[in-house]
């Protein structure tokens, strides 16, 4: 999409709340975690190994345990 306009880009696309969160290195890659009251989430596994896609312990939604 292609958006000709002199206006600010935060005029146009206004940043949104977004939710605490932290980053958290692997082996292959990193894990972004948000705050679900108590403890952290998954919120987005970022790998270069394709077996880290299969282990459930990195779905999107899951309790992170350090």
């Amino acid at each position: 999409m292609i958006l000709w306009t002199i206006a600010e880009y935060e005029n146009v696309f206004p940043r949104s709340k977004a939710a605490e969160g932290k980053t958290v290195p692997l082996a292959h890659g990193f894990l972004e975690l948000v705050r679900q009251g108590e403890q952290y989430a998954v919120s987005r596994l970022i790998s270069t190994d394709p077996k880290d896609y299969l282990n459930p312990v990195y779905s999107p939604g899951a309790a992170y345990r350090p």
